[in-house]
């Protein structure tokens, strides 16, 4: 009797709704700490030239870029792609804050790509007990290249948050709630890979059992007698009527197979 595995019942099992539930929210916030302009804030109850940022957004109180002979100042809080920030953009944004951008936009790629698979994983109906094995697998390897980047961001900013080159009064500035939720986000996808690392490993295993879950063939039982009349050569036709003649009793080899046949049937 083949032994079956209902996909839905063991794909949806405690360890992969967990994994799912801890992605979603990754996911959620990954986009909060994507969208939010308080990477980095200064202290309100002092008077300085830099507000708040995001990786989007800067709130500037009386910027003065250095080395600038003009002296402009720059107030409000604009898109870094506005044109009033064509001057000092440069500034605003060096190249290791290009490839946090760069970094964060591929991670929220990554992590809405891992949520569909995932969606896909737990309710998709699939005839081959390979396929959900490949999708965890995916999602593993998804959620990881997601953590690796966002915690490279992360670093990347920490280090350079102090630089007095960048910001004014670096120490006068903290890492605000945008950082922690972006930080937050790379933890649980590192979390979202480890279980999925775990449930591929289950889903391996079910497949390769499901591999040796095959049907058997097997033939209806036949009585001795018959057994032995299908094996023993036809007499009517040319053939078996020269076999008579020249053999009146079976051979030794007939019976030997006669005989292994019916020990065969009772055992």
């Amino acid at each position: 009797m083949i032994k079956e595995h209902p996909f839905p019942t063991r794909r949806r099992n405690g360890n992969a709704v967990f994994s799912c539930s801890v992605n979603v929210l990754g996911f959620i916030t990954m986009v909060g700490g994507f969208v939010s302009p308080y990477w980095l804030q200064s202290y309100s109850r002092i008077h300085m030239p830099f507000s708040r940022l995001g990786l989007w957004e800067f709130c500037l109180n009386g910027f003065v870029p250095k080395n600038d002979i003009s002296m402009q100042s720059y107030y409000g809080c604009w898109w870094i792609y506005s044109p009033y920030l064509d001057a000092i953009r440069d500034i605003l944004t060096p190249w290791w804050f290009i490839i946090i951008q760069v970094f964060m936009s591929v991670s929220l790629f990554l992590y809405f790509l891992s949520v569909i698979l995932f969606f896909v994983y737990l309710f998709g109906e699939f005839s081959n007990s390979k396929v959900p094995a490949v999708l965890s697998l995916s999602i593993a390897l998804i959620d990881f290249t997601a953590a690796c980047l966002i915690t490279t961001s992360i670093i990347i900013f920490g280090i350079n948050q102090l630089n007095p080159d960048w910001m004014p009064y670096p120490f006068q500035n903290w890492p605000s709630s945008g950082f922690g939720l972006a930080a937050l986000s790379g933890c649980l996808a590192f979390i979202t890979t480890g279980y999925s690392a775990v449930q591929y490993r289950i889903d391996k295993e079910l497949h390769e059992e499901d591999a040796f879950n095959f049907p058997l063939v097997t033939r209806p039982q036949m009585e001795p007698e018959v057994i032995l009349k299908s094996v023993q050569p036809e007499k009517h036709s040319t053939c078996g009527r020269k076999w008579a003649q020249r053999n009146p009793r079976p051979s030794p080899c007939f019976r030997m197979l006669a005989a292994r046949l019916l020990i065969d049937l009772h055992t």
